[in-house]
């Protein structure tokens, strides 16, 4: 017993298998090798290809494949039961093919020698695969041959697998049953999904008929032509391009004598300007780029869809509402959404962060309710935006049929319709937003609103830009009161001008009987008199003006704002910092109608507008407007006019010989001089003192003159309504408006006067 044990123990021994198993697996891939790379391995390679060939045929293959798992066997289970069995079970499996494939390529079964002369045409089986072929053939014939490998197959992998027969049924059957309720489970879920696509579309189709899309771009909204053109509008194809513009020869300037009162606007039309004037043609459409439309990707399928979202989100968050109008614009769509009876508007706006998730959209706007509706407004952003271009707006009816002279383009509302303003209803205008928002280029489309509407002898504009270069572009134009005034210390003196100017209109209606300025120039086309024309008055950064001198430039706005309208001048005031220093609560109270851009808080959102909404504005001409009167802002896409087009309008404008503009309208001696009240006999030396020293003190007009506090005082203001001196600025020094020579010149006049 115990040298059995012995032997026992060394045939275990692993050493002795891991090095059998080594040498297998190396045979195994030497073999290998020989069949699939026999120039590379020599002599032998060559022995053992033939060899396994003639052995095996063609499948010589599974003779590496059995030693490579053989090798396996023996390196890494060295202790398997009884693996003599499943080795000689695999050796049967492969027989059993090799008959099997000899069989099948045997080009006929009757002739045994045929049979084995496949060997040596590497068909079939090789030798191994003849051999059993033709024993069992003639055993058993070609039917009794099949059973028999069939049967011996099975029961040799029956073996090498180590199951039953029972068991490999059921395992057969449970794989069966397994394939067949995956089939069964898949053609559930295909069929759940089809019925739930069919009530989905159903629901859609549903939902599109009671749900109201109103689609800008829809077929069939296309701006059709008027019956008459649109102002001066040319042909722009076929017909041959008009005659251009002959210019008129410019007379020289006649030297005149200094006035010290402001120009008077009503007189200084002569015979040129009004031969000017009468052959002056507007610019036409064909100076602008043309609509381009682009086909926006969201359809109305999806536009449902999204509707569907947010009834699902709100129900989710126990809010019964239902989607009941759906509005797409150029760059957002609004969802009107009606909430259930009870259900209360504060809890919709609160979820506007979940809102937004649920669409996957950037940020939503909520107007809660919509003004005039039963329903609140949940304003989400397209995925492609359109450009809102200016001749689209300026061929709609909205402009090209108002009467009003003053009408400005603003842009297109949220449905897509043209949304334009007209100056008579808002007779001042406040812009603010951020840098970068649009707020420029509104600018420029504002002024060439006017500029397709107006001519020069109907529109006069005075444009203030501290920033230098937003504006520069339109000086020479005829429309102008005088160049770009770029210096803030000549933007007071000409917004002193302004009220003058505003003064003396009122005069003149008070002489005539007229309420205001539409009245009057009725009255004087009946009297064939000269027309007063309209003054709007564009300030392009009041940031720098009030940090020159905020009581002084803060003043005049307030009067021009309380006073001007009835004269027929009107102001639009724009800044890039809308803080509380800036546009201060008597501008606001003076300027009610407002457009804001895009701002970076909330707070400055409510500086502008006193309500929150401007910081969640898209940028890039997204803008809220607040007319005088409204609740709440209309939020419109702002018209785009690029710099190319704004030159060529210009350009057309010049080409006509237009005059230029007057240069004596920023002259100081036209300030406000009321010569009919007493002046003191120290006015001209306390004058000079001050213009000399460069210094506005009442000390020192103390100490030099010798006189009291009040007189010194008296003496500072009456300086300060001649214009010599700025107004008061707190702690900061009074600024010296005027040059020594102006001051002789001012003093000349008063003593002529007198």
């Amino acid at each position: 017993m115990a040298r059995r044990k012995r032997r026992k123990r060394k045939q275990q021994n692993p050493q002795h298998s891991e090095l059998f198993g080594l040498i297998i697996i190396a045979l195994a891939l030497l073999a290998a090798a020989s069949l699939l790379f026999t120039e590379h391995t020599g002599v032998t390679g060559r022995f053992l290809n033939e060899l396994q060939i003639n052995i095996a045929g063609r499948y010589a293959l599974f003779f590496p494949f059995a030693l490579l798992i053989w090798g396996i066997r023996a390196l890494f289970f060295p202790n398997s039961v009884n693996f003599g069995r499943k080795a000689f079970a695999t050796l049967v499996i492969i027989l059993c093919l090799l008959a099997s494939v000899h069989i099948y390529a045997a080009p006929t079964l009757d002739e045994p020698r045929l049979l084995l002369d496949m060997v040596g045409q590497e068909q079939g089986g090789g030798i191994l695969g003849a051999l059993a072929a033709i024993g069992l053939l003639r055993a058993f014939g070609l039917v009794g041959s099949v059973v028999v490998l069939v049967s011996t197959f099975t029961i040799a992998f029956l073996t090498m697998v180590d199951i039953s027969l029972k068991q490999a049924v059921a395992m057969a059957g449970n794989a069966f049953a397994g394939i067949l309720k995956g089939i069964v489970s898949n053609l559930t879920n295909i069929g759940r999904r089809l019925k739930t696509l069919i009530a989905q579309n159903k629901r859609t189709r549903q939902r599109e008929a009671t749900v109201i899309i109103h689609d800008y771009q829809a077929p069939g909204e296309e701006a059709a032509p008027t019956g008459q053109p649109p102002f001066d509008s040319e042909p722009e194809s076929e017909a041959e391009p008009p005659e251009p513009v002959r210019p008129l020869p410019v007379p020289t300037a006649k030297p005149t004598a200094p006035s010290p009162t402001v120009p008077d606007l009503a007189q200084e039309q002569d015979d040129y300007e009004q031969k000017y004037t009468a052959d002056y043609q507007l610019p036409p459409l064909n100076l602008l780029q043309k609509t381009i439309r682009l086909k926006d990707p969201q359809g109305r399928r999806e536009l449902v869809s999204q509707a569907d979202v947010l009834e699902q989100t709100l129900a989710s968050f126990g809010i019964e509402a239902k989607v009941i109008n759906v509005h797409r614009g150029p760059t957002i769509t609004r969802f009107e959404i009606q909430p259930a009876a009870g259900v209360k508007v504060s809890k919709i706006v609160n979820l506007a962060d979940d809102l937004a998730l649920s669409l996957a959209a950037t940020s939503v706007r909520i107007e809660a309710p919509i003004p005039g509706k039963s329903a609140v407004g949940l304003e989400v952003a397209n995925k492609a935006k359109a450009t809102v271009y200016f001749r689209e707006v300026l061929e709609s009816d909205a402009f090209a049929g108002s009467d009003s002279k003053l009408t400005v383009v603003l842009g297109k509302g949220i449905a897509g319709e043209p949304v334009v303003a007209d100056l008579m209803d808002i007779p001042h205008l406040l812009i603010a937003g951020a840098t970068g928002a649009g707020k420029s280029v509104y600018l420029n489309t504002f002024i060439a609103s006017l500029l397709f509407k107006v001519k020069p002898d109907e529109l006069k504009l005075l444009l203030i830009d501290p920033k230098v270069v937003e504006l520069n572009i339109y000086n020479g134009l005829p429309h102008l009161l005088c160049p770009v005034v770029t210096d803030p210390r000549q933007a007071a003196q000409a917004l002193k001008n302004v009220i003058k100017e505003m003064e003396r209109r009122y005069q003149l209606f008070a002489a005539n009987a007229a309420r205001d300025i539409n009245r009057f120039n009725e009255m004087a086309d009946s009297r064939g008199e000269q027309r007063l024309p309209y003054i709007i008055v564009i300030i392009d950064e009041l940031a720098d003006l009030m940090m020159t001198a905020p009581t002084e430039i803060e003043d005049v706005i307030c009067r021009i704002a309380q006073k001007s309208r009835a004269a027929g001048i009107h102001l639009v005031v724009a800044t890039q910092r809308p803080s509380v220093d800036v546009i201060t609560g008597v501008i606001k109270a003076n300027i009610t109608t407002r457009i804001a851009f895009a701002v970076s808080s909330q707070a400055d959102s409510r500086t502008i507008l006193d309500m929150s909404g401007a910081e969640k504005l898209l940028g890039k001409g997204d803008m809220l407007f607040l007319p005088v009167g409204a609740a709440k802002p209309h939020r419109i896409q702002s018209a785009y006019i690029s710099e190319e087009e704004v030159e060529k309008i210009i350009t057309h404008i010049l080409a006509q010989a237009a005059p230029v503009p007057q240069e004596d309208f920023l002259d100081t001696t036209g300030v406000e001089q009321d010569t009919s009240l007493e002046t003191d006999e120290l006015l001209p030396e306390a004058a000079r003192l001050i213009v000399e020293s460069g210094q506005a003190s009442i000390s020192m007009l103390q100490r030099r003159l010798r006189i009291g506090y009040t007189r010194a005082a008296r003496l500072i203001d009456d300086m300060e309504q001649m214009g010599i001196v700025g107004g008061f600025e707190g702690s900061k020094a009074r600024k010296i408006l005027v040059t020594p020579g102006q001051l002789a010149g001012m003093f000349d006049g008063l003593g002529d006067s007198e």
